[in-house]
């Protein structure tokens, strides 16, 4: 009994963050290199994804996860959390809105 109840919960904790919009649990992160502040910058490939706002993506600055939207047409980005948008000034950065957009626009 106790182990059916124990795969009910897990079965429902699943259900309920598919239908809050809850990014995938799946991450596969690809390094892109050094910020100019020295901290790694990482891209979650799973995360690149299209949704009403644009194109929609996950990366790592040093300890920090960062919800993105790409925009594309001015190499630039909007930091959720943030309330900002940022233009690339390391190799990182620059690496990174170009990697999402040209898995976006596949």
């Amino acid at each position: 009994m106790k182990r059916q109840y124990l795969s009910f919960l897990a079965g429902l904790t699943v259900a309920t963050g598919a239908s809050l919009g809850l990014p995938a649990l799946a991450e596969s992160w690809v390094f892109m290199g050094q910020a100019s502040t020295g901290e790694e910058v990482y891209v979650d490939r799973d995360s690149i994804s299209w949704g009403n706002e644009g194109l929609r993506f996950i990366y790592s600055i040093g300890n920090e996860t960062i919800y993105a939207i790409a925009y594309c047409d001015s190499n630039t980005w909007y930091a959720s959390g943030y309330d900002q948008v940022y233009s690339p000034t390391s190799t990182a950065t620059s690496d990174m809105i170009g990697y999402v957009c040209s898995i976006g626009n596949n």
